[in-house]
């Protein structure tokens, strides 16, 4: 599957995400298969990757805890990120 592919399944994934259709955890999901698909990913993307991946785990948790989440933070970062993504 080509680079354009997976950021589009990420991205369609965001969308169901932002329109109350997937859970945090679905997104990570996403993110995180579709993501390390990604070939040709610099270390510094690799490691931005992982640093969302983790963020979004950490707004799971939150979220199941009922405590407020702070997900609206992530979801311009993920936005930069795939800008950076090599198509």
């Amino acid at each position: 599957m080509s680079n354009k592919s997976l950021k589009l399944r990420i991205q369609n994934s965001l969308a169901s995400f932002k329109g109350d259709k997937e859970s945090i955890l679905t997104l990570r999901d996403s993110i995180e298969l579709n993501g390390k698909a990604i070939e040709n990913l610099s270390y510094d993307l690799v490691g931005e990757l992982d640093d969302i991946i983790h963020q979004l785990m950490t707004s799971q948790f939150a979220e199941e805890e009922h405590c407020e989440s702070g997900v609206e933070e992530i979801i311009p970062l993920i936005h930069v990120w795939l800008t950076k993504v090599p198509d």
